[in-house]
């Protein structure tokens, strides 16, 4: 930016709000900014470090202050505003804006010899898209990568970037243009002998072919992946090829063969519970499902619930439920399989990206329902899924077949359907009202009771958690205090020897953080930082790199959640709300603040505290004891 511009933005900062001055500053901090800064800076936002609030109202201030920044000759802070002015965007669900900017970005540095800092703003509209699940967009700027010549012939990330487009491609049911850039990968996987891309080439073109009547050749792709994922020794690649093995003999209807590959698979996995394990899972209980092999069902589905919880893999329970009921549902259990098939329906409708396009999932319920003669739930399902496969085949033109096929499945369903519920009718006028309110009331007085049980049972089990997890975060209280310590008798005894500037920077940090306690301040950055240690950003973030090991923002969280620890559990801030402490140690949002404390210690601040309570009762409790 030229000096005058500088100087006009710099005073027009006088008279604006304090929020407008903060995002003023911030451009004020970087006007010289250098292709390593600008690096760095493009680095932190695809590690997730971005973070400007209120975002609508920085956004607003990017839109009136454009003309005065844009003005500058400094080409990589315009890149730089653009780059924001897309993260602002996105921040306010305004996704096209944003796609726009990235655009706009590259642009402006489209004619200069930096492919790094090009290839990362492409990367960050993949990113973009991808949180907004723009499949078009996406391709946009994967292609851009693939046909801007940033990333050499030889380089196995140009392959990976083919066959991402191809993945997307398959999933948007566009399979001629999946196999064109298959068949790019193929090529280029080859001159680079790049096995792992080779095989992935090789399962993508398999997935193709299944919807392609044309193309008999999948069970060549199989074999030749297979083969080069054996030679290659990769456990988790021979899993993948033994999985889509199991899924072709489960498209010919053959249950015994796939079962046997998916087991294979499973075999292969390096860790039993992985989000791969789990998917495979899913489709070895369907195929013992429809082999009627009851035991095996329930078993897998108990399997499938419990690790599903334990890694935070919610996506996966509806199918576990979904075995589950039909387990119950096969061995006479009526109660049970309505249950389990009632979470398995709401389970699938809280999920944003499968509510709407599960057909399938809720035939299957569907096959559940019926085997209960249950006729209001199995009419749910039926209708559900006849709707989602019509939706599904209009918008694939080569699969009207099937749309005129599920409209005649539904059709004769429909009328069984109505059938079955006239001889329920039938049947229910043979039984008393009274066996009815008895039967009713038992099953639920049974059904309340055992939920009650278990309900205090896992409520035992969680508190016992939470306090070993409270007890281990005093315990490293006292170590690093004890480091600090030990830390600060090192650095007086090197006091006079020949320090380093380095080393007289780092135990400054270490100062300003730990007894002038600088990450109180709310708007701490390491360019403030820098402006008080009177030195420039890429040395002092070398530093921090160097001594800290970890990134900027994510020493001043922890020092905050460790102060805010320290807070929770004094009694001198027991009057203090939860946004009360999170103010004191810096944080300007109640949302930031219980998101760092969650991903820091594993729980929430009221978990914290409740817990630090308990633990507090049991030790008090104990001393009177002894």
């Amino acid at each position: 930016m030229s000096k005058v511009l500088m100087l006009g933005f710099a005073i027009s900062l006088l008279f604006l709000p304090d929020m407008q001055i903060i995002f003023g500053q911030k451009f004020l901090g970087v006007e010289n900014m250098s292709a390593k800064t600008y690096q760095t800076y493009l680095d932190s936002i695809m590690s997730g470090d971005w973070e400007t609030a209120p975002e609508k109202e920085y956004y607003q201030w990017l839109e009136d202050n454009s003309e005065s920044i844009l003005n500058t000759k400094n080409i990589f802070l315009r890149s730089f505003f653009w780059v924001e002015k897309a993260m602002a965007a996105e921040a306010t669900n305004n996704d096209s804006v944003a796609y726009k900017c990235v655009n706009e970005a590259f642009t402006v540095l489209s004619k200069t010899n930096h492919p790094n800092i090009k290839l990362s703003i492409l990367k960050i509209g993949v990113l973009l898209s991808t949180r907004g699940f723009d499949y078009f967009t996406k391709i946009h700027f994967l292609k851009k990568i693939e046909n801007s010549g940033i990333l050499i012939s030889d380089s196995t990330e140009l392959t990976d970037i083919m066959l991402q487009i191809a993945d997307l491609y398959w999933h948007l049911h566009q399979y001629d243009h999946s196999i064109e850039y298959c068949k790019k990968a193929l090529h280029l996987s080859g001159l680079q002998n790049y096995k792992k891309g080779k095989i992935r080439a090789l399962l993508t073109m398999y997935t193709n072919s299944h919807f392609i009547s044309t193309d008999k050749s999948y069970q060549f792709y199989l074999e030749e992946a297979l083969r080069n994922a054996l030679s290659l020794g990769d456990s988790s690649l021979i899993a993948e090829v033994y999985f889509n093995t199991g899924l072709s003999f489960y498209r010919n209807e053959n249950q015994q063969e796939a079962i046997k590959y998916y087991q294979l698979s499973r075999s292969f996995e390096k860790e039993r519970g992985s989000q791969s394990d789990l998917y495979t899972c899913a489709h070895l209980q369907l195929s013992y499902t429809i082999a009627d092999s009851i035991e095996a069902v329930g078993k897998i589905a108990d399997f499938f619930m419990r690790e599903s919880v334990k890694q935070n893999f919610y996506s996966y329970l509806s199918n576990a439920y979904r075995g589950k009921a039909w387990y119950f549902a096969k061995t006479g259990k009526r109660d049970s399989s309505v249950f389990y098939l009632d979470k398995a329906f709401e389970n699938r409708q809280s999920l944003p990206e499968k509510k709407n396009a599960s057909p399938g999932f809720y035939y299957n319920l569907y096959v559940v329902a019926d085997m209960l003669s249950d006729k209001n739930r199995g009419l749910k399902y039926l209708s559900l899924a006849h709707e989602q496969y019509v939706k599904a085949n209009r918008e694939s033109n080569k699969e009207q077949l099937n749309s005129i096929r599920a409209s005649f499945d539904y059709e004769l369903q429909e009328e069984k359907i109505n059938n079955l519920s006239l001889q329920n009718e039938l049947t229910k006028e043979k039984n008393t009202r009274q066996k009815i309110f008895i039967s009713a009331v038992t099953a639920l007085l049974i059904l309340t009771l055992s939920f009650i049980v278990y309900m205090r049972k896992k409520y035992r089990q969680l508190r016992d958690s939470y306090k070993e997890l409270i007890r281990k975060n005093l315990e490293l209280d006292k170590l690093h205090s004890r480091i600090s310590k030990t830390e600060e008798k090192v650095n007086h005894q090197k006091n006079g020897n020949g320090i380093k500037n380095e080393d007289e920077i780092y135990k400054r940090i270490k100062e300003l953080f730990e007894k002038e306690k600088i990450y109180k301040q709310a708007d701490i950055s390491i360019i403030n930082l820098a402006k008080i240690l009177n030195t420039n950003t890429s040395y002092l973030s070398s530093i921090i790199n160097n001594h800290f090991e970890e990134p900027f923002k994510t020493i001043v969280n922890k020092y905050r959640i460790d102060e805010a620890r320290r807070l929770l559990g004094s009694s001198e801030y027991t009057n203090y709300s939860i946004e009360g402490i999170a103010e004191e140690v810096g944080y300007k949002s109640r949302s930031t603040f219980y998101q760092s404390f969650k991903q820091i210690t594993g729980l929430t601040p009221t978990q914290y505290i409740e817990n630090v309570r308990l633990l507090s009762d049991s030790n008090s409790n104990k001393d009177k004891s002894d």
